[in-house]
């Protein structure tokens, strides 16, 4: 059944229209309908980690028909719509003449209701992150080992192209219901250890991660999570911060200055003294696989303007974090180090005030 429905699905690519004419309209049941409804039968069968959260959809385009019509396979709490966290995809070429079973990143955001393609050099980091994960677990890549091409320039198109971890080519008239189903089965336990990592935040946006800590400054009892089904609170943000500190303090020692842990008594982390000077030092660490932005507090900043020249700062990111026996433990993390920082050459944006009523300032 699978085998069929995809043969008419690449047949009618090759009458591709923006149009919703009858050969589109046939295109769209069977990617809406048809192929989502089959896959959940032949996947019912199947264990793999999120079954029981599971949601296939597919998609030809909301008003004018895409030229690459795809349907996704994803865990709702990871990854809620197309434009969020990773899912298989299958996806057809604008000609037909192929279709590739995927493990792919949401590759867009929605912008004043229109799909704008996320920037390529953020998407590089999220999938190499997904590579290296797969790769260092499985210690292979197979059966995905082809470039996915679907032969369309458009933004969208090359968006999808843009976002692809990994890519198994087919050929829909020479394709079998055994390859597909043995090539969704690997695409799922691969997915399901994505899923697994990803919990800790690892592709998080920095303005994503500076969002929950933003919540747990201002509301400490609730618990910060995103709609990804990523929870970064308590224990866990405990251990991030104190790998973050251990790697920077290894660091400095094995660069000759004597480290003091101050963290729990000044606005900064470590005095490292050398040679007769003292400088005091920030550590800011996160799981998310790069760090462009990060909160400080009011002392903090003020700290770093007034003793400018005088600080340094540590950022640690790609941090990951380890359960055992119930607790959390923070291992790996690239360090990137600015000694001597001047925190006016950056940007300073105020995303909360403490507010006090005018008549109680007067009491």
């Amino acid at each position: 059944m699978i085998v069929e429905i995809i043969k008419s699905i690449a047949n009618l690519q090759k009458h591709y229209v923006y149009k919703n004419t009858p050969q589109m309209s046939e295109r769209g049941e069977l990617i809406r309908k048809e192929l989502p409804n089959t896959l959940k039968k032949i996947l019912e069968n199947e264990v793999f980690e999120f079954k029981n959260d599971i949601i296939i959809e597919g998609s030809d385009g909301k008003g004018n028909k895409i030229a690459t019509p795809w349907v996704r396979i994803a865990s709702k709490t990871m990854s809620p719509n197309p434009q969020t966290g990773f899912y298989i995809v299958i996806h057809f070429s604008t000609s037909g003449s192929a279709f590739w079973i995927t493990i792919g990143y949401g590759s867009t955001n929605k912008k004043n209701r229109r799909l704008v393609a996320k920037k390529k050099a953020d998407l590089d980091r999220i999938i190499s992150w997904a590579k290296d994960l797969i790769i260092s677990k499985f210690e292979s890549t197979k059966p995905f080992s082809d470039k996915i091409d679907l032969g369309s320039k458009t933004p969208l198109s090359k968006s999808f192209e843009d976002a692809t971890v990994f890519a198994k080519r087919f050929d829909p008239n020479n394709v079998n219901i055994c390859s597909i189903v043995e090539t969704l089965k690997i695409a799922l336990s691969y997915l399901s250890e994505i899923y697994k990592n990803q919990k800790f935040g690892a592709t998080l946006l920095p303005s994503e991660i500076t969002g929950i800590e933003l919540t747990e400054i201002i509301s400490p009892k609730c618990k910060s999570s995103t709609n990804q089904g990523i929870s970064l609170s308590g224990p866990k943000r405990k251990a991030v911060e104190l790998r973050a500190m251990d790697l920077v303090k290894n660091h400095l020692e094995n660069n000759g200055y004597k480290v003091k842990d101050c963290s729990a008594l000044k606005s900064y982390d470590f005095e490292a003294r050398k040679e007769g000077s003292l400088l005091k030092v920030e550590v800011k660490g996160t799981t998310s696989i790069f760090c462009e932005e990060f909160i400080m507090t009011h002392n903090e900043v003020e700290l770093h303007k007034k003793e400018s020249g005088n600080t340094a700062l540590f950022l640690v990111y790609g941090i990951q974090i380890k359960e055992i026996d119930g607790k959390f433990f923070g291992e790996k993390g690239s360090i990137e180090e600015f000694m001597y920082w001047n925190i006016n050459n950056w940007e300073l944006k105020p995303i909360a005030y403490r507010l006090r009523s005018k008549s109680s300032c007067n009491l």
